[in-house]
């Protein structure tokens, strides 16, 4: 069985021992740039710690992990009786990349960077599922100053 249809198993065994919330862990799949697995915790209803392990899938090869704080905002949403809440989030975080060194045959760069992560999510309210999708500035600060945006959809599945 592929991971994505394991995960997909997984996801739904588990949908019956748990309800939507903000207290818990989450754990999913980011696709885009970067592609990987991510990680969020919530520290209250309104911030949380979000993380990944991932890689990128553009023309260089990119192996990082990143983490962020988060601050949600649902005030922009009207609430209703939809199945779910919109919430819109921004923050601010770390990067660590190793980036394959095209130029010539030397080690490979390690890149530090800042990021600026702009997204939504939608956090089921009968399931402990959340879906989201970012913008995310980066300042890359050394070895040298570079700019870049990366950009990901994804999900989480709250334990």
């Amino acid at each position: 069985m592929k991971f994505p249809h394991l995960l997909i198993v997984i996801c739904v065994f588990l949908s019956g021992f748990s309800h939507a919330s903000q207290d818990g862990v989450g754990l999913g799949i980011v696709v885009g740039a970067p592609t990987g697995l991510t990680f969020k915790k919530w520290l209250s209803p309104s911030s949380a710690i979000d993380a990944a392990a991932a890689w990128s899938t553009s023309n260089d090869e990119r192996y990082y992990a990143h983490m962020d704080y988060l601050i949600h905002d649902s005030s922009l949403f009207k609430k209703g009786q939809t199945s779910g809440q919109f919430e819109m989030y921004y923050g601010l975080g770390g990067l660590v990349s190793i980036r394959e060194n095209d130029k010539d045959d030397s080690d490979d760069d390690t890149v530090g960077a800042i990021r600026v992560p702009v997204g939504i999510s939608f956090q089921l309210k009968t399931n402990p599922i959340e879906f989201f999708a970012e913008i995310v500035p980066i300042l890359e600060v050394s070895p040298d100053s570079e700019f870049g945006v990366d950009a990901g959809l994804g999900a989480r599945y709250y334990f």
